[in-house]
This record gives C-alpha cells, structure tokens and sequence, in this order.
C-alpha cells in the first residue's frame, strides 16, 4: 500500500516540477521585456529545481514517464 502511494506522490510531484518549468519557459517567451529583478527570479527558480533533481537522482525519463501518466 505505501509503495502504491509513494509513487503516486514521486509521479505527482515530477509533473508539478515539470508544470512549473514549462510556466517560467511560457512566462520569459511572452513577456516582451523582464526586469532584472524577474530575470534573477527565474533563473533561481529553475536552479533551484534543477539541483533538487540532480541530487534525487531524477532523469529524464523519469519526468517523461511522469508527465504521461499524468494526463
């Protein structure tokens, strides 16, 4: 039963990390001039995420496999 569960919350999460990504890429594509300020928070963020992933040891893969059940 927990296994069932921590894999619904492991895919759960992936596809929320993945959603807020695809939100920061949407958000610099559309926003015809950012603040520095903006710019710095971005990048942040995705630095952020990038280095939860890499220390869990999150592939590609996963995230695709992730993002596929999850729709």
């Amino acid at each position: 039963m927990a296994t069932r569960i921590e894999k619904q919350y492991k895919s759960n999460s992936l596809k929320l990390v993945n959603d807020i990504l695809n939100l920061i890429k949407e958000y610099s594509e559309t926003t015809a001039r950012m603040t520095k300020r903006e710019g710095e928070l971005c990048k942040t963020i995705i630095r952020t995420i990038d280095y939860f992933l890499i220390h869990n040891n999150v592939t590609d893969e996963d995230i695709r496999v992730a993002v596929e059940k999850g729709r």
